[in-house]
């Protein structure tokens, strides 16, 4: 029951940055802020759809980043309770089915976002992410190459092998190239008049294994969550899923 009680506790933290957004039907409550520099971390409330090939639902998610490589996304029920955890950092990822209190381990993040949403990207990726294009290519090594078929193309290149790459035409929109072959492509919609700072909206696209995932941002604190919040430690109580379970 302590591991119980403890997950518990830290959606309680996750979920009072925007107590107030289960009544709105998901619209924005307060205008997102600016993005500060440097960025320490953030706590987000999103509203996520998604579909692939287990399926389709829409659900809240509540995030936390803790800069550069620490994530923590929870898919929380209509009532606020964690439904799925996903705990990422540089040494793996945990994956925690709080009702049923299971879990899966991995050795690296991309293979617990591919099974949690069917896209292998880095979970350092996907909070670079909610923040809007321009912050997602800061600190990135990118470089524009390729002949004339190809000008244009910023491609950017990332630690664990994948490569991001933005149309100079069209730099709301990315493809990103993982190491398995697979592309997604991901588009902004910044808000009206906005070419920079969080994204009102995005949506990520893969074709191969099908996924497709809707994320609106809809309250956003800029401010370092509790280290504790990152633990790959289960909580207490918490057993291994078999490999044919699913969380």
């Amino acid at each position: 029951m302590k591991g119980c009680r403890r997950l518990q506790a830290v959606t309680g933290m996750l979920l009072a940055i925007s107590m107030s957004g289960c009544a709105g039907r998901g619209l924005p409550r307060a205008e997102l802020p600016d993005i500060p520099v440097p960025v320490s971390g953030f706590s987000a409330l999103c509203h996520v759809s998604w579909s692939g090939q287990g399926g389709k639902g829409r659900a809240r998610v509540a995030v936390a980043y803790l800069a550069p490589d620490h994530l923590r996304l929870e898919v929380l029920d209509p009532m606020g309770n964690s439904r799925v955890v996903l705990v990422a950092g540089p040494d793996g990822a945990l994956l925690l089915n709080p009702s049923g209190r299971r879990f899966h381990t991995y050795d690296a993040g991309r293979d617990a976002t591919a099974a949690m949403m069917g896209i292998a990207a880095p979970p350092e990726l996907i909070a670079r992410f909610l923040l809007g294009p321009a912050a997602t290519r800061e600190g990135l090594l990118c470089d524009t190459r390729g002949d004339g078929k190809e000008g244009g193309v910023l491609r950017c290149r990332l630690p664990g092998g994948e490569e991001l790459r933005f149309s100079s035409e069209a730099m709301e929109r990315a493809e990103l190239y993982t190491g398995s072959g697979a592309r997604a492509v991901i588009s902004w919609k910044m808000k009206k008049g906005r070419s920079a700072g969080p994204a009102s909206s995005l949506e990520m696209r893969q074709g191969a294994p099908q996924a497709a995932l809707r994320i609106r941002l809809e309250d956003l604190r800029f401010r370092a969550p509790d280290p504790s919040l990152f633990t790959l430690r289960a909580p207490e109580g918490f057993v291994p899923a078999g490999a044919k379970d699913a969380l």
